[in-house]
């Protein structure tokens, strides 16, 4: 990954649009869950996930969390 052109494109149904360089990701606040990780291959692990929210939605009304990690 060059760091220097990446680029997280949020667009389709969402209210606000946007592209965020690496710089501006790392400048979002950061968050951390501990939880349990079950794999689909049939393993399983508690494990510590740190990174940014990326806010309310769909997923988080059905009772999920969803983080971005750097």
């Amino acid at each position: 990954m060059d760091r220097d052109e990446y680029r997280l494109t949020i667009d389709g149904e969402v209210k606000f649009p946007m592209e965020l360089n690496l710089n501006a990701l790392k400048q979002l606040p950061q968050t951390s869950i501990v939880m349990q990780h079950v794999c689909v291959e049939g393993w399983a692990a508690i494990v510590q996930w740190g990174g940014f929210r990326f806010g309310k939605g769909y997923w988080e009304e059905q009772g999920y969390e969803w983080f971005g990690g750097i």
